[in-house]
């Protein structure tokens, strides 16, 4: 519980369906090889987990997704970037990010569609979650009888192996693939999930340390 200073290394990345059909293309894919895997730069943020009731009696740990997902667009895209944020509750997630014009803002809805945990021992535990990710233009949210821009629409699916290795550190594989879902307003997005046939396109690794201020660090 609390926040912690999290630090995430990319490990690996695949494009299993080719750089064509990767999030963002060739140029994208041939940035992140450079940056994040090659120079190794890594994502600073802090990150929240919060004690949440399940079912009215039984509490579990989970992250603080609203924090959460501020700090990671402030390190990643700029302190400004998370416009507002209408939804914010364990199953729905919906903010606007946006850049130094209006025409470059978005927003992007995140529905939570499958999530599962496990312990594994006393100082290890693993949990997946599946997501459906929707970007859109601003007003479509608001205005749904507006007319819509093509939406980018995927499923990611992070897969976490959590260790404890200190009372201040935590340290996590994982693992995430996005998957094409099929666009009734973009011919050109319905043609690559075509392609993909149902194969993730965007297969990443990551090692995310996480260190708590309140404990001795471990070296």
């Amino acid at each position: 519980l609390g926040s912690w200073k999290a630090v995430s290394t990319t490990k690996q990345v695949f494009a299993p369906c080719g750089t064509d059909l990767f999030t963002g293309g060739k140029a994208a894919y041939d940035s992140v090889i450079e940056t994040e895997v090659q120079k190794g730069d890594a994502l600073e943020y802090r990150a929240r987990f919060i004690e949440q009731l399940a079912d009215g009696e039984t509490s579990y740990v989970a992250a603080d997704r609203e924090y959460n997902a501020r700090e990671i667009a402030k390190a990643a895209m700029g302190g400004y970037s998370m416009v507002d944020v209408p939804v914010a509750t364990p199953n729905q997630f919906s903010c606007t990010l946006g850049g130094t014009e209006q025409k470059s803002f978005v927003n992007v809805d995140i529905t939570t569609l499958k999530r599962k945990a496990e312990v594994i021992d006393e100082r290890k535990f693993a949990c997946s979650e599946l997501v459906r990710q929707i970007v859109s233009q601003p007003g479509s949210r608001s205005n749904p009888n507006a007319p819509l821009a093509p939406l980018s629409a995927k499923d990611i699916e992070t897969i976490s192996i959590y260790e404890k290795v200190s009372d201040g550190r935590i340290e996590c594989s994982q693992r995430t693939a996005t998957y094409l879902v099929p666009s009734q307003s973009d011919p050109i997005a319905f043609k690559k999930w075509q392609m993909s046939q149902g194969r993730a396109v965007d297969v990443r690794y990551y090692d995310v340390a996480y260190s708590n201020s309140n404990q001795p660090e471990v070296r």
